[in-house]
């Protein structure tokens, strides 16, 4: 028969132990329960925020839609900065600047001379726009918008290797014009958010003109040739989220 002092022991031992080991049980659970709580963090899909403000940076490349004015100044190449600001859920505002530049080589005949015309050009348009968001919290948001501004037009060209039967000096072939022409802007546009503040974004953009004109005159020619640059835009680029 065990002895009751023994059994006190032992009763009181137990006791013990499992005051002891209770709390240390207890801190086991919390530390798993942590440990669960981080991994189904880590493996939950990250929860975005509705997009406040864009600053999009991308290249461009235009394509000019008159077929004389395209042959004759090429294609157009340049930078597009951008910013929209979110007002209302679907409704965002905002504003644009590109620059873009253009070379071309171009054989022309003119009456009685024929000449290699070599044209350096550029526009800048600048102008407002109105959006509308259709997924302005989801990772993917395509968005349409309408626009108008200016379009700022420089152009020079010069002669070589010219062929007349009158002698001509190459400043009399040479011109220079500058423009300030109005601006209609609509644009179809996509932006992916790789994560809260950085994504990718790309736009098809319509710049409307109108049709301008430059002048040619010479001791028995005087003509005036036709431009309209109007033209369709590409961008492709990053976008920073504020």
């Amino acid at each position: 028969m065990v002895p009751r002092d023994l059994r006190c022991f032992v009763v009181v031992l137990l006791a013990m132990l499992f005051f002891v080991c209770l709390p240390m049980f207890a801190a086991a659970q919390d530390e798993a329960e942590v440990v669960v709580a981080e991994a189904d963090e880590d493996t939950a899909p990250e929860v975005l925020s509705q997009r406040r403000s864009a600053l999009y940076i991308a290249p461009v490349y235009s394509f000019v839609f008159d077929g004389e004015t395209h042959d004759a100044l090429g294609d157009v190449y340049g930078g597009h900065l951008a910013f929209r600001y979110f007002l209302f859920d679907h409704f965002s505002v905002g504003a644009a600047l590109s620059y873009q530049v253009g070379y071309a080589k171009k054989d022309r005949r003119l009456d009685y001379l024929q000449y290699r015309q070599i044209s350096n050009w550029s526009t800048t348009p600048f102008y407002a726009t109105i959006n509308v968001e259709f997924l302005p919290a989801a990772r993917v948001n395509p968005y349409l918008g309408l626009g108008a501004g200016g379009l700022y037009f420089a152009m020079e060209q010069s002669p070589e290797d010219i062929e007349s039967p009158i002698p001509l000096e190459h400043n009399e072939l040479s011109l220079a014009e500058q423009r300030l022409l109005s601006l209609l802007v609509g644009k179809v546009g996509l932006d992916v958010r790789i994560n809260q503040n950085v994504g990718i974004g790309a736009e098809v953009m319509y710049y409307y003109v109108g049709e301008s004109s430059y002048e040619i005159s010479l001791p028995q020619v005087k003509k005036d040739y036709p431009i309209d640059v109007s033209q369709l835009a590409v961008h492709l680029g990053l976008v920073v989220y504020y």
